[in-house]
């Protein structure tokens, strides 16, 4: 998208039964706050458009990188708050209000960089997903305004199926030091890493409890959900920590060999550390989850 235009360019790839619908708003640093709040809503109404146009329009995932996410845009207001009211307006429109919000909304990641543009990737599947909260943690989209005007809008993991995956994963979206909705270990960057993996335990047990089936083989030292974690991704926010969260990482999921490690900002100043990840569940997670929440599969509105 050119500067001060309301077109998008959004663009779609496959993967397997999936699409990746990516879009961008190009030199969006020198945006200021309405100008940015408003062509990220436009950024996301495009692509809710052309998920609505695919056989894939069930949005599972979510990828936000918002440049210098933590640069104040007026003297209120940082870039993360002002991109947070953009998506919260769009998902207004995109989801027919706030109500199912809970039922409705894919996990996320919102994550800084140091480029000029907001990039947003969306991963979307032919087959409706389940969304889940984590019980330490408020529901993002029901943040106090203390974290802006507008909060957060994602869902702390999605369980999706595929014909990729012999049983269904947990998408687990961008994971950090927060209880409730309150930054904790603000100087100590090991607790932040625990408190951060036990929101990832936390999230997994909510859906598989003390099932064993997905986490047989693996190493027995992990906790019972971290057990099943099969990928993970760690954004660190400082140099001097990356050795620090690498080991405390890496003890707490030693069955993982390959974890990636990512400098990037952090969408608050006092988190250093975010990790996101996958998960295996049991093969009748999904039956399970339509028995406790039948209204956990909403489709896009097809006027979008």
């Amino acid at each position: 998208m050119a500067c001060g235009s309301d077109e998008f360019e959004v663009v779609v790839g496959r993967v397997g039964e999936f699409s990746l619908v990516s879009t961008r708003v190009e030199n969006a640093l020198s945006q200021d706050a309405l100008s940015f709040q408003r062509l990220t809503a436009l950024a996301y109404t495009a692509i809710a458009r052309r998920l609505a146009q695919l056989k894939t329009f069930y949005p599972v995932r979510f990828w936000n990188f918002v440049p210098n996410i933590l640069s104040p845009v007026d003297a209120k207001l940082d870039r993360y708050q002002v991109f947070n009211a953009g998506r919260f307006g769009a998902f207004l429109d995109w989801y027919s209000g706030q109500d199912s919000f809970d039922q409705s909304v894919a996990t996320a990641t919102g994550i800084g960089h140091q480029g000029k543009d907001l990039v947003i990737h969306t991963l979307a599947s032919p087959r409706p997903a389940f969304h889940i909260a984590n019980p330490r943690q408020c529901q993002p989209h029901r943040y106090s305004r203390r974290f802006g005007p507008m909060p957060p809008c994602f869902a702390r993991a999605t369980v999706s199926q595929s014909k990729l995956w012999d049983t269904p994963k947990m998408l687990i979206g961008g994971t950090a030091s927060v209880r409730g909705e309150d930054s904790v270990h603000k100087k100590n960057i090991k607790e932040q890493v625990t408190e951060t993996l036990e929101n990832i335990e936390g999230i997994i047990q909510t859906v598989v409890g003390s099932s064993k089936d997905c986490a047989e083989g693996v190493n027995k030292q992990a906790k019972p959900g971290l057990a099943r974690l099969d990928s993970l991704r760690v954004y660190y926010a400082l140099d001097q920590d990356l050795t620090v969260i690498r080991k405390a990482v890496s003890g707490e999921v030693p069955h993982l060999k390959e974890i990636e490690f990512l400098k990037a900002d952090i969408c608050r100043s006092e988190l250093r550390v975010e990790i996101e990840g996958t998960a295996c569940v049991d093969a009748d997670v999904c039956e399970r989850l339509t028995q406790s929440n039948p209204l956990a599969v909403l489709p896009l509105d097809g006027n979008q």
